[in-house]
């Protein structure tokens, strides 16, 4: 990875846009250059912009949010950071940016834009940060912290590694390098034996809570469940008798509760009959008035009508005068409206020509004057603006100039008075270091002892389990050996049991008894149906053939009745055809006109003696004929009812028998197919035989159940026997395992223990060795330590911070005092700049008012009502009022025209159809007035009295209709009930059930049900606990199987837990460690071949992740990092700093470098090593920028990237030609 360009605007103190291209020169002429400028110009802000580009966070502010943004420039409302980067020859852009809420310096923080790009194809690969972060991981394999352990070494990072402790140094190497891998797999592991320790203890107690009956209960079990399945078939088949009794005697009540009720109901269908014949007699005396009904209510409806049109045109012969005198009216009105509609639009179009040209202008002209005052007086605030701020500025830079001058004097007395201070800043730093080591040898002398402590308690109770593990496999052997010879006794059992049939044929058997069962109780409830049928049979077929010869006898007689009844009616149509032609003709002879021509035969006379019949007598024959006829009629119902009776029962019959043929054929053919089943040949018909073969099956079960109970009660005594000899086995592995373990583990803590009592000896020692190094080093100079010396050198480190901050204070004052007094000078001339500026507003604004005034007088003279709007909008109120008059006017006049023209209109249309009315009704009662004289009634008033209501008349035929009905219907039922009583009394055990009530019945029922519930809740306890026993059986089985093979995976992950297993990670972790330790070694000794070629890293024997030097040039003399000078220290730090980034860019190479720490601290010959290191680096072909204040590295190294410090406003800046501006 090779950062190509970095782009910057408004971080920290560099304010404006910047942006480096380093593929460009002076950067791509040499690989090395450096960033300088003073402290806090903002060197490092540079570093920051890369890491906020690439992953939104720095080092030392951490990840920018809108909640936390201190890396803005205060005052500014933008920033930004952009890096193109390159990765295996492919180039990337990587953009940040944040901005505050409408582009002002106060407004609040949004949220940050981020972009991820291809250069050259333009393609963004994100836009939101948690992708982005992921696909920069991803492409270049660094996280946020690698980034800044490979490629960018921080300030304060240099040397972390090189100076840590064992525990600090495994976290970094964790950390920069993920080996917590190696710490999550031994966990894993450790968890893993754990969990497999618990399930091999859930294994012990699952089998020993498996819980199984013994030979005796299971035998018991077995014969009870026997003799309840017995007595359930006897129940069951008692259960179905009494259903089939109580189904036949519910259905005689109801056919009892059926025939009441059709007797009631023909009784008061012919009551109501009775009832209503006085009623019913009004139809028939009505029927003469009802053949006049249309004709008078047409009659009636004429004279209705020429009274309603005679009225309407009396009404509009009256409105005609009024609808004149109105339309007179109208016309006056609307003239006068017409003429005042006029003269106000003449006056609106007088206004508006003189607003239009003379008043808006004026208006258009005073705005101008007053937006130039506005103008004017805006600036002159301004101006006054300025005076104030220029006054306050001067006076606080003052101010402010008085108390810096103040606060030089007294940092230059202290710098004099502690000017001893001064001078032992250059060792302080590093007697600190080695006092710091040894309170990080005591913690580790502490801890060696611990844990001395605790590896004895492990090795002593391991010892105590190992004892304890070979007692108990002493118990387990001797266990074992018993349930071996219990095998061989219940094993020579079970073959004595089998020598006459095994377990499967057995089974077999019963299973077939089992399904010979429900087949044996079909089979006698078929042969008890079989009898039911064919007595059903027999019976119905011999009343079906005296219903034959009933029937045939009826249909005669009705035969006979139908030829009567059409003979009688033929005679009857005869005589009522000679009482209609009497009735003609002597209609006809009232019609002729004495000397006229007769208009059917011309005669002028005819012999009335010819013609003459006697009438009374033919209606007295017309009259006993009808009767004969409604005799005849009622005489062929009743035969038609007793042939649909017998016809009806008939079916019934034929249905029965039919239906009984099918059933006892069908019950033969499953008889068949049973027998064929059972293997038996036993007839249908024979009862006895039947009742045999059921006592025969029930024998030869008893007798299956006893044996194989006893086959299972042996078989279940050798399964518990194996499955004991089988658990003693594992017991005594799982201890053999168990006991290996434990001697492992012995001899692991021993050597633990051996390593310990070394190391603590080893430490001890070079601890009071280094003490008296760092004591005489102090008194070389002059000083005497304190006892306790730690806190000694922290009160001398303090006393050299204070000095040197004195004197930075003291530098920084003596160039603010400069920038300051400029400062005042400067604000003065801004106030008087201000003042002129300000009297110059004022003479303009004075001039433009003057202006101003003119006009408005000029326009109140043409204009005095002053508001344009009012005055339009009352010219504009004043036209709309008479125009609505106006149209009001002309709608008024014009709807008055319309109704005095609908109105003439109108008479003309009501006495046109008055007079056709008129014809109309002359006509009808001319022909109503024929019919009445015809009738038998003397005038209208007769008539009207005889004729019944329409409504009356419907409600007497519907009353007829419905009483005809309710007769028929009653007499239906009473048939279909009587007929229905006669069968039920025919069933074979009529006479029997008759004997009990239906409620006897069911309680005889239900007391049968409660006990076949009873004996089925037993049947079900009984086979669930067998079935239970069953299972328990297989399930101690499965779980010996499941342990035999748990054993395999088990012996696997003890053995690997002994290896790398531990609870911390420890274990894997720090031989993983150690592993990544020495790698990192030896790229460290690579890189310090090229930097200075006479110190190797070594690893330390007594420290499982200690450092030690090895130096070349003193015959490989190893020495502990602790004692290498301040510039031995950053060559061996800045090695193990190359050597990091090379190990963690495992997945990308790195060709940029930037090394932000302080060479401040090193003597002129080390930082000569430093800088000869730094070129022997550059020549490797990596860029590499350096950090740095230095004169001597500006001297050294030509190609610089200078941080420009401003006076006085606390910004920095670039040189020009990164500006971004100016490119």
């Amino acid at each position: 990875m090779k950062i190509l360009t970095l782009r910057l605007k408004n971080l920290n103190a560099l304010k404006g846009e910047w942006k480096i291209d380093f593929t460009q020169s002076p950067f791509i002429d040499n690989g090395l250059f450096a960033i300088t400028g003073p402290t806090g110009a903002g060197k490092t802000t540079l570093l920051d912009a890369i890491c906020l580009a690439l992953y939104h966070q720095t080092p030392r502010l951490g990840t920018i949010s809108t909640t936390s943004n201190d890396i803005m420039t205060r005052g500014t409302s933008e920033c930004l950071a952009e890096v193109e980067f390159d990765i295996k020859g492919k180039a990337y852009r990587a953009f940040w940016s944040m901005r505050r809420a409408r582009g002002k310096a106060d407004g609040n923080l949004q949220s940050a834009d981020v972009e991820l790009a291809e250069v050259e194809s333009g393609k963004v690969l994100a836009t939101q940060v948690r992708p982005k972060s992921e696909e920069i991981e991803r492409l270049t394999g660094l996280n946020f912290a690698r980034f800044t352990k490979s490629m960018m070494l921080s300030q304060g990072d240099f040397a972390a590694f090189l100076n840590a402790n064992e525990g600090d140094r495994a976290e970094l190497l964790e950390e920069l390098t993920g080996t917590e891998i190696y710490g999550q797999l031994s966990q894993a592991i450790h968890e893993k034996y754990k969990a497999a320790e618990t399930t091999k203890r859930e294994f012990k107690l699952k089998l020993e809570g498996v819980a199984l009956l013994s030979e005796a209960q299971h035998s018991e079990l077995s014969s009870q469940l026997d003799q309840f399945k017995t007595q359930l078939l006897t129940v069951n088949t008692e259960i179905v008798s009494l259903r089939e009794q109580l189904q036949w005697q519910q259905a005689c009540e109801q056919n009892q509760q059926e025939l009441t009720k059709a007797n009631a109901a023909l009784v008061e269908a012919n009551n109501i009959f009775e009832q209503a014949k006085g009623e019913l007699a009004l139809l028939v005396a009505g029927e003469p008035a009802e053949l006049l009904r249309l004709p008078h209510l047409a009659l009636s409806q004429l004279s209705d009508d020429v009274q309603r049109i005679a009225n309407n045109l009396s009404l509009k012969q009256q409105q005609l005068p009024g609808l004149e005198s109105q339309q007179q009216t109208r016309q006056a009105e609307f003239e006068s409206s017409e003429a005042n509609f006029t003269k106000a639009r003449a006056d609106q179009q007088r206004i508006e020509t003189l607003i239009n040209e003379q008043i808006i202008p004026i208006d258009t002209e005073i705005n101008k004057l007053t937006n130039r005052i506005e103008t004017n007086q805006q600036s002159l605030a301004d101006a006054k603006i300025k005076q104030g701020r220029a006054q306050e500025s001067q006076q606080a830079y003052s101010d402010e100039l008085e108390g810096k001058k103040r606060t030089l004097d007294e940092s230059t007395t202290y710098l004099n008075v502690h000017a001893a201070n001064g001078k032992m800043a250059g060792e302080i730093s590093g007697w600190k270091e080695k006092a710091a080591r040894f309170s990080d040898d005591e913690s580790t002398l502490a801890e060696i002892t611990k844990k001395i402590t605790a590896t004895q308690q492990l090795k002593d109770g391991a010892v105590a389990d190992l004892a304890e593990k070979q007692h108990a496999k002493t118990n387990v052997v001797a266990l074992h050996q018993q349930s071996a010879d219990n095998v061989s006794l219940c094993e020579s059992s079970l073959n004595q049991l089998l020598s006459d049939g095994d377990t499967a044929s057995v089974n077999a058997d019963i299973a077939v008894l089992n399904n010979n069962w429900p087949v044996l109780a079909s089979c006698e409830q078929w042969q008890r149906l079989y009898i039911n049928h064919k007595n059903s049979h027999t019976e119905k077929s011999e009343r079906l053939t005296s219903l034959l010869s009933n029937i045939e006898t009826l249909e005669q007689e009705r035969a006979e009745l139908v030829a009567s009844y059409k003979a009688t009616h033929s005679h009857l149509k005869d005589v009522e055809s000679l009482i209609k032609l009497d009735a003609e003709l002597a209609h006809l002879r009232q019609t002729l006109s004495q000397g006229e021509a007769c208009p059917l035969c011309g005669a002028t006379e005819h012999d009335a003696s010819l013609m003459n019949i006697d009438v009374p007598e033919t209606i007295a024959k017309r009259d006993e004929l009808t009767r004969s006829l409604e005799n005849i009629e009622k005489l062929g119902t009743q035969k038609r009812e007793q042939i649909n009776t017998a016809e009806f029962e008939k079916q019934q019959c034929e249905k029965i028998i039919a239906e009984a043929i099918d059933a006892y054929s069908q019950l033969e053919a499953d008889w068949q197919g049973a027998m064929t089943s059972l293997k038996a040949s036993v007839v249908i018909s024979d009862v006895e035989s039947f009742h045999q073969l059921q006592l025969n099956c029930k024998a030869r079960q008893s007798r299956l159940n006893a044996q194989l109970s006893n086959i299972r009660a042996s078989e279940e005594k050798l399964a518990e026997a194996k499955n004991k000899t089988l658990l003693h086995q594992q017991q005594i592995e799982s201890i053999n395992s168990e006991m290996a373990l434990l001697t492992a583990k012995v001899s692991q803590l021993e050597g633990q223990l051996d390593d310990f009592h070394t190391t603590k000896s080893s430490i001890e020692t070079a601890l009071a060795h280094n003490r008296r190094t760092l004591i005489d080093e102090i008194e070389s100079v002059g000083l005497t330590p304190d006892a306790n010396i730690t806190e000694w050198l922290a009160q001398k480190h303090k006393d050299v911070e204070a000095f040197q901050e004195k004197t930075r204070l003291h530098s920084t004052l003596s160039h603010e005092l400069k920038a300051l007094k400029d400062k005042v000078v400067e604000q003065s001339e801004i106030k008087a700049a201000a003042d002129k500026e300000a009297q110059l507003y004022n003479t303009r604004i004075q001039e433009i008012e003057a202006q101003r005034e003119a006009q408005r007088a000029k326009r109140h003279d043409l204009f005095p009502q002053g508001d344009i709007g009012a005055a339009r909008r009352e010219i504009q109120h004043t036209l709309s009022a008479k125009e609505q008059r106006y149209k009001e006017c002309d709608t008024a006049l014009r709807e008055v025209q319309r109704a005095l023209e609908n109105t003439t209109a109108q008479l003309k249309i009501l006495t046109a159809e008055l007079e056709e009315k008129q014809q109309a009704k002359e006509a009808k009662q001319v022909e109503f007035d024929s019919a009445l004289s015809q009738s038998p009634f003397a005038d209208e008033t007769e008539f009207l009295s005889a004729l019944l209501p329409y409504e009356e008349r419907q409600r007497l035929l519907q009353r007829k209709q419905l009483i005809e009905r309710e007769q028929q219907n009653a007499q239906l039922l009473l048939n279909t009930a009587t007929q229905k009583h006669s069968t039920l009394l025919a069933h074979e055990h009529a006479t029997k059930w008759q004997q009990s009530t239906a409620e006897a019945t069911q309680a005889s029922l239900n007391e049968k049900d409660d006990e076949k519930d009873r004996l089925l809740a037993q049947q079900g306890q009984l086979s669930q606990q067998l079935e239970s026993n069953r299972q328990a059986i297989e399930k101690q089985q499965s779980l010996i199987n499941e342990m035999r093979e748990f054993e395999t995976s088990y012996d696997d992950i003890a053995y690997l837990h002994s290896l790398i297993g531990s609870a911390s990670g420890d274990k894997f972790r720090r031989f993983a460690q150690g592993l990544t330790l020495d790698n990192l070694v030896r790229l460290a000794n690579q890189q310090l071949d090229r930097l200075h070629g006479r110190y190797q890293l070594t690893r330390n024997t007594k420290d499982s992740l200690g450092l030690s030097v090895l130096d070349t040039w003193q015959g490989d003399v190893v020495r502990d990092t602790k004692t290498l000078s301040g510039g031995e220290s950053f060559l061996v730090s800045l090695a193990l700093a190359l050597a990091l980034s090379d190990l963690v860019s495992f997945k990308t190479s790195i060709d940029s470098l930037f090394l932000d720490e302080g060479f401040g601290t090193l003597d002129a010959e080390t930082l000569d090593v430093a800088l000869d290191a730094l070129d022997n680096l550059n020549a490797s072909g990596k860029m590499i920028g350096v950090i740095s204040h230095i004169e001597a590295m500006k001297e050294r190294i030509p190609t610089q990237l200078k941080v420009i410090k401003r006076n006085g406003v606390g910004l920095s800046a670039l040189e020009k030609r990164y500006s971004a501006t100016e490119n």
